[in-house]
């Protein structure tokens, strides 16, 4: 209905407000202090609440029963694994089924991934790439008849997540659900592409920090060494400088009379220094 557009529309740009308002100032710190970067991670937390309303508006355009958004891992396998983020409506059991999806999982998450594509199964009982398989067994228990799925593509078009509907029914979305759904998708995207921006900011933060606490740490360590090496020269000198101060005023007392002016004064200068280096 056109209340229900209105109302997903309208949810999409508050989203999109509130993905801007704190990226430009969280990347301009990036290169500056890592401190200033982790004051204003706590602020950005309201992430998990966007992916909360992002499933919200996702039930709401496509008149769906349930919705899932996912996290691609590419470390994880040669396609990598989705990892759920969060969801509307499976059961405890079904989102611990769905936990993490690889390309050969048997669902239409593990298709849309392996084919790097939208994915939509109007029928799971008819489906080829689940008929017989644990997957279809899943979707039976969840009460799952049909979905779509949604691969989230990063702006340079990496691939880094998915956003899915489903239904109890099976059903087919209309070409107008769909294309308000990739603005909502484009949305979904920039949040997790935004998540990872914040992760590598926050691990820059810490191997500064750290490089930092190991840089401070060897210089105190190298004082420690100047230190006592100051001191053993200072120790190892006091016995020659004193044994120099002691023969200068023997020299002055005993025969001082007998040398002449400069050399009472070369030996005067002799036990000015060994005084001065022995204090």
């Amino acid at each position: 209905s056109d209340a229900v557009r209105d109302d997903a529309a309208a949810n999409i740009s508050s989203i999109r407000r509130d993905l801007d308002a704190t990226l430009p100032q969280l990347l301009a710190t990036a290169d500056g202090a890592p401190a200033s970067v982790t004051q204003m991670l706590p602020a950005y937390r309201n992430i998990e609440a966007l992916y909360e309303r992002i499933m919200d508006t996702a039930v709401g355009i496509m008149r769906s029963d349930f919705a899932s958004m996912q996290r691609l891992y590419p470390e994880r396998g040669p396609k990598g694994e989705l990892r759920l983020l969060g969801h509307r409506g499976f059961s405890a059991a079904a989102a611990a089924t769905w936990e993490w999806v690889s390309a050969d999982s048997n669902c239409i998450c593990g298709e849309a991934l392996r084919t790097g594509g939208r994915v939509i199964v109007p029928d799971f009982e008819t489906c080829p790439f689940v008929a017989g398989t644990p997957g279809q067994a899943a979707y039976r228990a969840a009460g799952i008849r049909s979905a779509k799925s949604t691969l989230l593509r990063s702006r340079s078009g990496k691939v880094i997540g998915m956003i899915s509907t489903h239904w109890g029914r099976v059903h087919e979305p209309s070409e107008s659900e769909l294309r308000l759904f990739d603005v909502l998708a484009r949305q979904a995207a920039d949040l997790i592409e935004r998540r990872q921006t914040e992760e590598v900011l926050r691990e820059h933060a810490a191997r500064t920090e750290l490089a930092v606490a190991e840089r401070t740490a060897q210089l105190q360590e190298m004082n420690q060494q100047l230190e006592s090496f100051v001191y053993s020269i200072a120790h190892d000198l006091r016995g020659p400088l004193r044994s120099m101060q002691g023969f200068s005023e023997v020299l002055l007392e005993e025969v001082g009379d007998k040398l002449s002016d400069e050399a009472q004064d070369y030996a005067r200068r002799i036990k000015r220094s060994a005084v001065f280096m022995d204090a």
